[in-house]
């Protein structure tokens, strides 16, 4: 029994053991992940941009349809037949079924073969513009899903940023926190000895044990976090983030003068691709309009057909004793001609549709002033807030190097027995909201830095920034 009992605790210390040595192992092998490869990343592989990018490959294929519209149409047919023939005077709306043959007194069921040829060439020569409309319409909607693609890699990269600076956050909260219970547990360790020697009371150690319980408690309730948003990465990346960390350097003196060096815009242009699909949706409706207005004009057409004709019934209305003699081409025709059409009723619908498209438009162009309005305000709002930021980042490092003086002096006094716990723990705390107010200050920067560029349209080149 007690040998067993060994095996298992030799096994559990040797286990442990393991784990000690691999873990720093495992981080060493983890890799920086940069904000411009994850951005990258999640683009690559979001569903949504990749069926936007599927919708843009559509509109190129259609832009070809409709140029191929210009092409003439050059139908040839042949048909070979075998029934009767039997004619009357007067005139029919014809529904695909024709007789052609001597007009009798009574009907003749004998049946006489024949065959024809023939093809048939049609070509719009001029319709007032309406096909080179139907182009430039194809061609507007095509920027569109151009704008609405690009639109969207804003949106996800907007969105894959503000995820990636959280992450980061909670990297080096989870690290305050982590380093925060060292410092208690080093702290609970010393006042343990001095409990133990009578040096100290023990309430004390009471006191220090709650605090490393509270320290420990919120270290994991960061790791969660910073667990959470590390699997979110993931899923957006499809990059294996647990072999990643965040990029240390981000929060850099470096970085952040490159950063500081892009000069946002004072108002948003219809160029960002944030209000640019709302442009072009404009575009698209006005050229809609146009296409409309040169669908009803009238068409010039030049058109011909040839075609060649056997049968087996003779000019004088006699029939060939084998069916077989009805085949072959015994006449020959052709006909050319210019056609010119117009439907006069068409003008009330043309009348109609383009009222109806001129409402649309002033619809979509309210709704370009609108959008440009909503993120004008969220820039002058962006640039309000970098200005105060800037203020607390010259201050806060001020704070925190009080509160790790602070820190140190309490730690030195109680040491000597010339302070309570109280004062000490006091000291911990201020410490640790010191280094997480400073954290969550760099964060609160890069976000309005990023929404800034986002908006001034300088989103390529602030991601350029951190490309590795």
């Amino acid at each position: 029994m007690y040998r067993i009992l060994y095996r298992i605790y030799k096994y559990l210390c040797n286990l442990l053991i393991a784990c000690i040595f691999l873990l720093p192992s495992a981080q060493l092998q983890a890799q920086p992940l940069d904000l411009y490869t994850a951005v990258n990343s999640a683009i690559t592989n979001y569903p949504l941009i990749q069926e936007r990018t599927a919708e843009v490959e559509a509109g190129l294929a259609h832009v070809s349809t409709m140029k191929g519209y210009r092409l003439p149409a050059l139908r040839a047919y042949d048909q070979v037949n075998v029934g009767t023939s039997n004619g009357i005077p007067g005139s029919y709306f014809s529904y695909g079924v024709s007789t052609s043959g001597s007009i009798r007194a009574a009907n003749n069921g004998d049946l006489a073969t024949g065959n024809i040829a023939a093809s048939e060439f049609d070509w719009d020569i001029y319709n007032f513009g309406y096909h080179n409309s139907e182009v430039r319409s194809a061609e507007a909607a095509l920027d569109v899903k151009k704008a609405l693609l690009k639109n969207n890699q804003y949106v996800v990269a907007e969105k894959i940023a503000g995820l990636y600076f959280d992450f980061h956050k909670q990297y080096r909260l989870m690290s305050i926190q982590m380093e925060n219970e060292k410092r208690v547990g080093t702290v609970l360790t010393s006042i343990r000895a001095s409990v133990r020697s009578g040096l100290k009371p023990g309430v004390d150690s009471a006191m220090a044990n709650a605090e490393y319980s509270t320290a420990r408690l919120a270290y994991l309730a960061a790791l969660n976090n910073y667990t959470r948003d590390r699997i979110a990465l993931s899923v957006y990346t499809g990059l294996d983030t647990s072999r990643i960390v965040p990029d240390t350097s981000l929060f850099s003196g470096d970085y952040r003068d490159k950063i500081l060096k892009l000069q946002p815009e004072d108002s948003i242009t219809n160029e960002n691709p944030l209000v640019n699909v709302f442009q072009k949706q404009y575009e698209l409706q006005l050229q809609e309009n146009k296409t409309i207005s040169r669908k009803f004009m009238p068409k010039l057409s030049f058109e011909g057909a040839g075609w060649m004709r056997g049968s087996g019934i003779s000019s004088k209305d006699v029939y060939a004793d084998n069916l077989s003699d009805g085949f072959g081409y015994s006449r020959y025709n052709y006909l050319f001609g210019l056609v010119l059409s117009y439907n006069l009723f068409d003008l009330k619908h043309r009348h109609d549709l383009l009222r109806e498209g001129s409402r649309y438009a002033e619809a979509r162009q309210q709704e370009l002033r609108t959008q440009k309005s909503y993120f004008s305000q969220a820039l002058q709002q962006a640039n309000a807030s970098f200005a105060i930021q800037l203020q607390q980042m010259e201050e806060l490092p001020k704070q925190l190097s009080a509160a790790q003086q602070a820190y140190t002096q309490q730690l030195a006094l109680y040491n000597a027995g010339l302070n309570t716990i109280i004062d000490l723990t006091n000291a911990l705390y201020l410490l640790s909201t010191a280094e997480t107010n400073y954290t969550l200050a760099q964060d609160d920067l890069y976000q309005v830095l990023f929404t800034r560029a986002e908006l001034s349209n300088q989103l390529d080149s602030f991601l350029q920034l951190f490309k590795k």
